[in-house]
């Protein structure tokens, strides 16, 4: 097994390191009002060589001025328009309809942009769209993108959320969640949820959920890994990873493999793997077999979620025969049962 705890410790100093790289950034916000003398609550705009075009209050809805090339906000900086070829530095938040690849914002609280992103973020709290990330983000809050995040970088300090499919990159010391599928990479020190396919290359210091995996998948979790599907691609689990079906490529898990079945090209490795009687055991595997008796497999098959992921590790501990004695449990989403240990276990 790779050396897990070594990989997860350089994956937290990635991390670290791009979150550490937004102060800098921020600080620019400062210089910008000093160097302009902006007085509190106003807004200056500013064209290309650095004249006063206009200004206005924090706390109205302006409208952006025929060349503007740059804005500054003692305060908020609420945009009714889009920032293209716009740098904005707000001592708060920032909201704009939406901005171009040239675009820059620089604010010390949230960035909400109505529709599509293609520019340049930094926030010190959150940022939020309505559409599609195709410009890179660096907030040390939350991240949500109610559409696809394509062929750019994200960096939170907090959890991430997007609802359509992963195309760049995302790095987070919270969570991630995508509704869809994820086709780029994902770095995080909590858990990582795909409620579609995993195309991409995954490391999550926690858990990772998703509903399968590709040939080109590639995950790395310190917790768990289960799919619903198939598994297909490269998989290492600190702890356990499961599928309700076949495993096609690779598994390794540093407690057990839980699977329908095993491919015979497959490669696995684990102490333990959980298999429903009768259930075809793999080649050259060297750790302990133990058979799950089909009624008590159905009922496993319903805990294979992430919200379930105690009540599965329950199972998954007294069936291996950890515990020293076991009651028959009712398998409910509230009361996971534990069920009775079978005899007709097998070492290998």
């Amino acid at each position: 097994m790779a050396d897990i705890d070594a990989i997860l410790q350089e994956n937290t100093k990635k991390i670290d390191a791009a979150l550490a790289a937004i102060d800098p950034k921020l600080a620019q916000v400062s210089e910008e009002i000093k160097k302009f003398d902006v007085k509190p609550d106003k807004v200056y705009f500013l064209d290309k060589e650095g004249n006063k075009i206009t200004e206005g209050n924090s706390g109205h809805k302006l409208k952006i001025p025929s060349g503007t090339a740059k804005i500054i906000a003692n305060g908020n900086a609420m945009l009714n328009g889009d920032l293209d070829n716009i740098a904005v530095f707000a001592k708060t938040s920032v909201t704009a309809n939406n901005t171009d690849s040239d675009s820059k914002i620089i604010a010390g609280g949230d960035v909400n942009i109505a529709h599509l992103h293609l520019g340049n973020v930094a926030a010190g709290g959150n940022f939020i769209t309505h559409g599609i990330i195709f410009g890179d983000v660096a907030a040390k809050g939350r991240v949500f993108g109610n559409a696809t995040q394509s062929e750019s970088k994200i960096h939170a300090g907090k959890d991430v959320h997007i609802t359509g499919s992963v195309q760049g990159t995302a790095i987070t010391s919270g969570n991630f969640v995508t509704e869809s599928a994820i086709h780029g990479e994902v770095a995080a020190k909590g858990n990582v949820t795909a409620k579609d396919t995993i195309f991409g290359k995954v490391i999550a210091n926690g858990n990772v959920t998703a509903k399968d995996t590709q040939f080109s998948a590639e995950i790395m979790a310190g917790g768990d890994v289960n799919t619903t599907l198939s598994q297909l691609g490269k998989i290492t689990a600190g702890r356990n990873f499961s599928t309700q079906h076949t495993i096609m490529g690779e598994a390794t898990a540093g407690r057990s493999i839980t699977a329908k079945e095993v491919d015979g090209k497959a490669k696995i490795d684990a102490p333990q793997l959980f298999l429903p009687k009768g259930a075809k055991e793999p080649e050259n595997f060297t750790g302990e077999i133990i058979e799950i008796p089909k009624a008590k497999w159905n009922k496993l098959k319903q805990l294979s979620t992430e919200e379930n992921a105690k009540a599965l590790e329950d199972f998954r501990i007294i069936v291996g025969g950890t515990y020293t004695h076991a009651k028959d449990i009712d398998f409910t989403h509230n009361n996971p049962a534990a069920v009775q240990k079978p005899t007709n276990y097998k070492h290998k």
